[in-house]
């Protein structure tokens, strides 16, 4: 394992991404392929609902039997249930109390069922129920009194699990924040990468964690998992002990993060890792890349299924490139968002 000089161990230490409140690692996270070249390739089938039109699908949530897409860019709602009735839409763009004028990659379903969300701008997590076939918001979570820049925020049963930027996170991973939004306890240590793996180590970690990543928490509320869109990271976690405690179950990368240097004014030589997640009591299916701006990737075609001990279970591959998906696991099958030569589309798959 290559060494670091003394500059750099005080450059991370300084912008907070190598130690936390806990005692800090010396231990890098490793680098581990877990042998994905195996894979078994799905046989897709086009989902077709005449009343909505995909235009960039950017995350999906199976629930009740019915699949809920979360899609800006497709019309001025945010999310749109496709069921054996059609579609319907829900959640306006707008500056109303019920509308959302931004939002991120991570919609959650809540311990009760609802289907959640943070909007980024007004700081507020909606959870919103059914009622009569239409999804209404049933309440809201401020997260106003954290200082900072709040990035994502989940449900974990009685409280959310919340990551960011600058102030209250400048030394803690994650903030545990109640009902009424005070923030109940703070852990986590940040990241430990070996820095000569990174052109610039401080800015390049917080890209890694900051930018298009992805947070689940399984349906029991007991686990999460974060993986990075840059650099191919993923780390489990332990959620029994909250809000007590947090514990990190396994982290690693599936490929060195930065292969080339700078290869324009906007693309350095990133790997592209996960473009989506979604996590069941059992298992997570991540959408894998693995492909460098260099060459100029697509969407990413394999499915990689995740125990939440961190161990590879199953690789599937898709001709097409996948934006995002869902999981019906007790009919074991896929839902997925992809491109072809006609354009974006849903699919179902059977997963053997």
């Amino acid at each position: 394992m290559k060494t670091f000089s003394k500059m750099n161990m005080a450059l991370l230490w300084m912008t907070g991404f190598f130690s936390c409140t806990e005692s800090p690692s010396t231990d890098f996270i490793p680098v581990d392929p877990v042998g994905i070249s195996k894979v078994d390739t799905l046989s897709l089938k086009e989902l077709i609902c005449e009343d909505y039109l995909a235009s960039y699908p950017e995350a999906m949530l199976y629930v009740d039997n019915e699949l809920i897409v979360q899609d800006r860019r497709s019309s001025r709602f945010l999310f749109h249930k496709i069921g054996k009735d059609g579609m319907k839409e829900f959640v306006q763009l707008g500056n109303g109390p019920e509308d959302y004028l931004d939002t991120n990659l991570n919609p959650f379903i809540g311990k009760n069922g609802e289907i959640g969300f943070y909007d980024t701008a007004k700081r507020k997590v909606f959870l919103l129920k059914e009622n009569k076939d239409v999804y209404k918001t049933h309440k809201y979570v401020m997260m106003n009194k954290i200082n900072g820049q709040v990035r994502e925020t989940v449900e974990c049963g009685d409280f959310y699990l919340a990551t960011g930027r600058q102030g209250d996170f400048l030394n803690y991973r994650f903030l545990i924040v109640d009902s009424m939004g005070n923030i109940v306890s703070k852990y986590g240590n940040y990241p430990c990468i070996e820095p000569s793996l990174f052109s610039n180590p401080s800015e390049d970690i917080k890209k890694m964690l900051h930018s298009s990543s992805f947070l689940r928490v399984s349906p029991d509320k007991q686990k999460a998992v974060f993986a990075s869109y840059h650099g191919a990271l993923i780390q489990f976690f332990d959620l029994t002990s909250l809000p007590d405690s947090l514990k990190e179950v396994r982290s690693f990368q599936l490929d060195i993060p930065i292969k080339h240097s700078q290869i324009s004014a906007t693309h350095a030589g990133w790997v592209y890792g996960f473009e989506d997640l979604y996590a069941t009591d059992n298992y997570i299916y991540a959408i894998y890349n693995g492909q460098t701006a260099q060459e100029n990737p697509e969407f990413g075609h394999r499915i990689l299924v995740f125990d939440w001990s961190g161990n590879l279970k199953k690789t599937y591959f898709a001709e097409l490139g996948i934006r995002s998906l869902a999981v019906d696991e007790n009919r074991n099958v896929l839902y997925l968002a992809g491109y072809d030569e006609e354009g974006m589309k849903l699919y179902v798959a059977s997963m053997k």
